[in-house]
């Protein structure tokens, strides 16, 4: 207890369909919309099992969070999203770094750009909070203990999205 209070129960260990826009949903992962999109399509991908941010994480998570990217391209590319992503959308995938998580169980953002609001750098290499999914998996990789954020690939890269070339579900 903090200062004679409960702790809040984590909002993303109750998924519901009346309360979350579930794309997608199985034993281990959830896909469904953010409640305040910074991007003109903003999903999230949760462990159904409670992880409390990428700190908790070592090399044998990288299998896990690959299957969360291959599932959200699976979701991306449902005609009902062919509009929004289009044929050569940018796509961000990526983490909030500690402490900078509103909600403390592992979320992986799905960004299709542009950027809706002025909140974009947010998600941005350059401020420091964001862990790229593709800084961050290599260099999860080779931890054999959780990882620290501070050893994620941060300042000095480019911070353009990479375009996908291919929507086809990822197997």
């Amino acid at each position: 207890m903090l200062w004679g209070r409960k702790p809040r129960p984590c909002v993303f260990c109750h998924l519901n369909h009346d309360d979350f826009r579930i794309e997608y949903q199985d034993d281990e992962l959830a896909i469904f919309h953010d409640i305040r999109p910074a991007a003109q399509l903003h999903l999230l991908v949760v462990p159904i099992a409670h992880i409390k941010n990428i700190n908790h994480l070592d090399a044998t998570h990288v299998p896990m969070l690959q299957r969360f990217e291959a599932r959200a391209r699976d979701v991306l590319a449902q005609d009902k999203f062919k509009d929004i992503v289009g044929a050569s959308p940018e796509i961000r995938f990526g983490f909030h770094i500690p402490p900078y998580n509103t909600v403390h169980h592992l979320h992986l953002h799905v960004l299709v750009l542009p950027f809706r609001t002025l909140l974009g750098w947010k998600y941005s290499r350059k401020c420091g909070w964001f862990a790229r999914l593709e800084d961050f998996l290599p260099t999860l990789a080779t931890q054999s203990r959780p990882v620290s954020p501070t050893a994620v690939p941060m300042g000095g890269l480019s911070d353009r999205a990479t375009p996908a070339t291919d929507l086809a579900p990822v197997n």
